[in-house]
């Protein structure tokens, strides 16, 4: 067995050991090993990433911008696209849910690889056990024109019937970049309010944009709720 039989075969290993230990320039690893079976793939995934920035962007490259990578060819280029376009037709980003045990950096990529394909702005609710797993997932669409009390009316309706301990906002600027507006910082404290109130802990609200995500949580925006609880169904 060579060096990079070795190598391949550890990878593969850990991919089904737990998924999410694998970063992204790994999965981009694993995804060339059937493009290129008898070479280190290391060095390519990581100049696929310089250049394009992520997976999706890889796989939304053209063919001739992935050939300008070196170690990219023809053949390569063929299949990082054919992966990207099935990917999209067969794949829709509300078919795939997080798995295992909560870690930042992981979801955070998890975002990026599938709110990219979404063409309308949704609001997803993730689910967290005790022991930080994550167990489910509950999709709102955000066609209301008043968001924040759709949000919130929905919420509260939903930690009624959900016994979680935890939960994760994702939603999503598909056309825009991922700075919150003024509703969406509203939101969040209403949101905010809504978990207090059932004794849930809102982890985290994440903003996917074009530009890649906004953690409100990590921006220090998850501050306590300033208003009471019977506020929410007051017209804006």
């Amino acid at each position: 067995m060579s060096l990079h039989d070795g190598h391949r075969k550890r990878l593969i290993e850990r991919l089904f050991k737990d998924e999410n230990s694998i970063k992204e320039h790994e999965f981009l690893e694993l995804l060339l090993f059937f493009a290129i079976p008898r070479r280190d793939t290391n060095d390519i995934a990581h100049r696929l990433l310089d250049k394009f920035g992520s997976i999706p962007q890889v796989l939304s490259a053209s063919i001739a911008d992935l050939k300008t990578v070196e170690g990219v060819g023809e053949s390569v280029a063929v299949f990082l696209r054919s992966m990207g376009i099935m990917q999209n037709k067969y794949f829709p980003a509300h078919m795939h849910i997080y798995h295992g045990k909560y870690d930042e950096e992981q979801f955070h990529s998890y975002v990026k690889s599938y709110y990219y394909r979404e063409m309308d702005e949704v609001f997803d609710v993730y689910f967290l056990e005790e022991n930080g797993n994550v167990n489910g997932l509950q999709r709102f669409t955000l066609q209301s024109e008043k968001m924040v009390q759709f949000v919130s009316r929905d919420l509260a309706e939903l930690l009624v019937r959900i016994k979680t301990a935890g939960i994760i906002i994702v939603h999503n600027h598909p056309n825009g970049f991922s700075d919150p507006s003024y509703a969406d910082r509203l939101a969040t404290e209403r949101c905010h309010a809504v978990c207090d109130a059932h004794n849930v802990l809102l982890c985290d609200h994440i903003i996917y944009g074009r530009d890649g995500v906004y953690s409100f949580a990590n921006a220090g925006d998850l501050k306590n709720p300033d208003f009471k609880y019977e506020e929410f169904w007051l017209d804006e």
